[in-house]
Parts: structure tokens; C-alpha cells; sequence
């Protein structure tokens, strides 16, 4: 019931809707997730369409404008591509949608070979921007244009749109360094998570390679949260004035063409 609100008031927003369910795994993630013979892949992925076609139903019942059919499966999705090519095939029958996979940066989002069957290339951006503890916007921004290369060259392979369907920054120090990382004993510091939204919006202005943003993560609940926080959450902090101002001056640029 949660999602099925959440997509109405994001249409009521006239926001454009990403179901994107993930599969969490205690003290790992889903590119650890391996099987020790053919045959229990077979069983894995015939539960995982069990799974997943839920919400493509979902998607499909409420208008959802993409569905994303997995999350950083790396060793899944390089060793298993024809079960891949079956599952899309299989949810096309359910959901009549825009269809999107969120490869996890580097090895699994450069290397994918099935890009070519879904509508958009997908991408969790978490690619480092800088190895300085100290660093200025502007050497940030000569970081995220060098991972614009990287994107650039999938892109262009495919000939497909491209989302990027997470990026995100701790309010930590430096969380330009090792974007993905859990916040550990690092001190609160929401400027240098505000400088590095701001590089990003700048990098694209002079590459608009992309076709979509998604941020990591904005939660539906807005009640103010503990303090300090140090979660990727950008609400209530200065990294949400950037956005702000991003997001309003792309529109407007929009509306005067």
C-alpha cells in the first residue's frame, strides 16, 4: 500500500515515477549473490520473476513510467545473461512500460552485454571523484566529467537513453573519495556534500550525456530526522538548496525551448 501511495502523490506531483525494488541481504549485497551450479540458478531466477513481477504488475496497474527489473546483481548479470534476456522477455508481458536495469558502477555497468534489450541503460553512479581529502569543486567536476567518459562510451555502444538511477553523497567528509561507503567514524560535514552535488550539476551542464537523475535518497517521510546526520539524505541540508537551484534552472531552460 506504501508504493501504490507513493507513485500516486509523486503523479500528483507530476514527477516521473521509478519503481525500482531492491533486494537487500544482511552484511552483503546483491553483486555477492552466486550459485554453485546451473541448475541452482534455474531455481534462483524462477523465484526472483516470482518476485519481481509482483511489481511489474504493480507498474503496470498504476502507470509507472520505468520499471527497473534489478539492483547491482554483478555476478548475476555478467555470468547469466540469458536468464536475463528470458526474465526481460517474461516481464514484457506484464508491464507495457519503459524497462531499465541499475548496474553498479564499474566492472558490472561497463561490461553488461544485454543493454540492448531494455529501453534505457541504467547506472547506480557511485564512481570516486576525487582520492583527495581536500578537493575544490572544480577538481570534482574534472572527476565526474572523466566518469561522463566512461558513460559516454556505453552510451554510444547501445545507441539507448541512459539513467542514472543512483548517485548520491554522505553528508561526511570528503564523500567524494569513496562515494558508497558507510559513513564509519567520519565527521558530519554537510558543505563538502553540497560541493559535490554542485559539481555534478555543473559537469553536466557542459556534458549532458544523460537522459535522468535519480539522487540516493529522498525519503518519503519528511520528518526531521536525528542530528547529525550523516546518511545520504540530502533533505534539510544545504546539498537541497543545490538541488533546488539545478532542478528549477534546467526547467526553466526546458520551457524556453
Amino acid at each position: 500500500q506504501s508504493v501504490i501511495n507513493t507513485i500516486y502523490c509523486a503523479k500528483e506531483q507530476g514527477l516521473y515515477t521509478l519503481l525500482k525494488p531492491h533486494v537487500w541481504i544482511s552484511n552483503s549485497w546483491p553483486g555477492e549473490v552466486d550459485m554453485p551450479t546451473d541448475q541452482h540458478w534455474d531455481l534462483f531466477f524462477d523465484y526472483y520473476f516470482q518476485w519481481i513481477s509482483h511489481y511489474a504488475l504493480l507498474a503496470e496497474m498504476y502507470e509507472v513510467d520505468v520499471l527497473c527489473i534489478g539492483v547491482e546483481f554483478s555476478i548475476a548479470t555478467l555470468g547469466q545473461e540469458r536468464q536475463w534476456r528470458d526474465l526481460i522477455d517474461k516481464l514484457r508481458k506484464i508491464y507495457s512500460g519503459n524497462i531499465t536495469y541499475a548496474a553498479n558502477w564499474g566492472d558490472e555497468f561497463e561490461q553488461i552485454t544485454f543493454w540492448d534489450q531494455l529501453d534505457f541503460i541504467g547506472l547506480n553512479c557511485y564512481y570516486p571523484l576525487s582520492n583527495k581529502n581536500k578537493s575544490n569543486q572544480i577538481e570534482l567536476e574534472q572527476g565526474f566529467m572523466s566518469v561522463l567518459e566512461k558513460i559516454s562510451k556505453v552510451k554510444s555502444k547501445y545507441n539507448k537513453p541512459l539513467l542514472i538511477t543512483e548517485i548520491g553523497f554522505r553528508s561526511v567528509d570528503s564523500p567524494w573519495m569513496s562515494p558508497h561507503e558507510e559513513a564509519g567514524n567520519k565527521t558530519f560535514n554537510e558543505e563538502d556534500q553540497a560541493t559535490a552535488y554542485s559539481a555534478v550539476f555543473k559537469a553536466l551542464e557542459q556534458k549532458p550525456v544523460i537522459d535522468g537523475i535519480f539522487w540516493w535518497k529522498w525519503p518519503t517521510n519528511l520528518e526531521p530526522g536525528y542530528w547529525p546526520d550523516r546518511r545520504f539524505i540530502p533533505y534539510d541540508k544545504k546539498s537541497q538548496q543545490v538541488i533546488g537551484h539545478w532542478f528549477k534552472t534546467r526547467a526553466s531552460t526546458a520551457r524556453k525551448k
